[in-house]
């Protein structure tokens, strides 16, 4: 597995490198989806809902105003010297069919957007209603997990059915040119490729206080956030689903062609059956170590460590990597005896937006590795989740994945194709733990040694999505698209194929992940 691994990197790193050395990259146009391929921010950290109100849409009075709403300008807009408004309506009508002969799948989805600027405070706000008809594989995930990948919790328990709706908003404010604070119901990301081991954006929404301080060449970026775990039962219907507090410190700095960023990130829970403790005051420190700061607390909470990093190495290309560190024990590592603890994942990939040498052609390949029991703890309260889902990678721990994409803009036409091959071990007859599913404590585990990434029952995923289009109107996303999903999962030798074919008019920016 190791050499097929560094031969898959040295293939695509070749692959790529078609290019003069040494340059910088440059931002050019926004692509159908959130995970921009183009896009190149200065720092690492995003929000996943790009903003671009500041960027007013001229009146083209030559053409009518419906056709100027359908084709050019938002549905709303108003300007005045320090006040701008915009707002659209989300829609996401697409219908579509599994091979196999299963019912017709749909989404239907309806939501308004609005966003704006006051002075030096900024806003928006998205409302989201859905009900859903998905794939048998999807169905199967939603039923064990309770939630709509992503989006929200599952209400319904009808067959392959699901409505619900969900919101995501923030108010932010700019304090000179130092600081921003930001209060939201959202996601964040940390990271430059497709996945991220250290915050994603694979989970439902949650609330979050966000301060960005950016001194020259460095930013520093607080988050508390409150989390969900739905995995244990409830304390009692009055309190609701059990609450858990997340913060974390990400420190980087950013130059012509590096970005090298330093993560931490404790969790802790709210409550149990016996107390309620609260908010911790020590974490609001904004520049304190989070370990120490554990001690001092006399508690065993669940803190994690990392690095993230990325090197321009031309101005088209760019390698970047992360590090995630759980547990660390230099002496086990040493020994190299499959300590359970031994819990060090690490991400590897590089990207281009000139293909091949052309403008519109982009591409990446990216490796993902995560040993087993890795983000848990000792209890699924503890683990580094929300809703149910990870916090970082959707797979949870305990597998290598390997995912690839290509993409093709010409005009409004726009194309793509992404392949991901996983390899992973889950339970299997018993429920012995074997670090897959990181909502299991860790006290589960039946064995100290000779662990290793892929333990338990094996399992092959293929997961490949052709998906091509045209952009009618940019400024709110509005399209017509087509999508094609083939999915393979192999589970002890037994394959488990799904084909599907969706058809879609839709607009607005939002991240689905269906390769699950």
């Amino acid at each position: 597995m190791k050499l097929l691994i560094l031969k898959l990197l040295l293939v695509f790193f070749l692959f790529f490198l078609n290019e003069n050395l040494w340059g910088q990259i440059t931002p050019i146009y926004n692509t159908i989806d959130n995970y921009r391929l183009q896009d190149t921010l200065r720092f690492t950290m995003r929000p996943l809902y790009q903003s671009n109100y500041l960027e007013f849409i001229s009146i083209n009075k030559k053409k009518s105003w419906l056709r100027r709403k359908l084709t050019d300008e938002p549905l709303l807009q108003v300007k005045k010297d320090d006040f701008y408004l915009r707002g659209n309506f989300i829609l996401d009508l697409s219908v579509g069919k599994e091979s196999q002969g299963a019912p017709l799948l749909y989404n239907n989805t309806r939501g308004i957007s609005i966003e704006g600027k006051i002075n030096d405070f900024s806003f928006y706000s998205n409302i989201y209603e859905n009900q859903f008809k998905v794939p048998l594989y999807l169905n199967n995930y939603i039923l064990d997990k309770k939630v709509y990948p992503g989006l929200g919790y599952n209400f319904n328990n009808s067959p392959q059915l699901f409505d619900f709706s969900y919101t995501t908003a923030s108010v932010s404010y700019k304090l000179k040119k130092y600081f921003n604070f930001q209060l939201a119901n959202d996601k964040l990301f940390i990271g430059n490729g497709y996945r991220s081991l250290l915050l994603s954006d694979v989970s439902v929404p949650y609330p979050f206080f966000r301060i960005t301080t950016q001194l020259g060449k460095f930013q520093y970026t607080n988050i508390y956030a409150q989390n969900l775990d739905i995995y244990q039962p409830r304390i009692s219907s009055e309190i609701g689903f059990r609450k858990k507090f997340v913060v974390s410190h990400y420190l980087e700095f950013a130059s012509k062609r590096w970005r090298v960023g330093l993560f931490e990130s404790v969790v802790y829970q709210n409550s149990d059956s016996l107390n309620k403790r609260g908010f911790e005051l020590g974490y609001l420190n904004p520049i304190i170590f989070i370990r120490p700061q554990e001690y001092v607390f006399g508690s065993s909470d669940n803190v994690l460590v990392g690095l993230n990093i990325a090197f321009d190495i031309t101005k088209n290309t760019q390698i970047y990597g992360q590090l995630i560190v759980d547990e660390f024990k230099l002496s086990e590592i040493l020994k190299n005896r499959g300590w359970w603890a031994n819990k060090q994942g690490f991400q590897l990939g590089i990207k281009t937006k000139k293909l091949f040498g052309y403008d519109n052609l982009a591409g990446f390949t990216e490796l993902n590795v995560v040993p087993p029991y890795t983000y848990s703890s000792r209890n699924s309260v503890l683990s580094y989740s929300n809703y149910n889902e990870p916090l970082a990678h959707p797979i949870g721990a305990n597998f290598y994945e390997w995912v690839s994409k290509i993409e093709w803009i010409y005009k409004k036409w726009y194309f793509y194709y992404q392949i991901n091959i996983a390899k992973y071990g889950i339970n299997g007859a018993g429920f012995i733990n074997v670090g897959q599913n990181i909502l299991q404590s860790y006290n589960t585990r039946d064995k100290e040694y000779n662990n290793y990434i892929g333990q338990g029952v094996p399992v092959t995923l293929l997961f490949s999505n052709l998906q091509f289009g045209y952009t009618i109107n940019r400024s709110y996303n509005l399209r017509i698209e087509g999508q094609y999903i083939y999915r393979n999962e192999v589970v002890n030798s037994k394959d488990n194929i799904t084909n599907i074919f969706y058809i879609g008019f839709k607009t607005g920016f939002r991240n689905i992940y269906l390769d699950k």
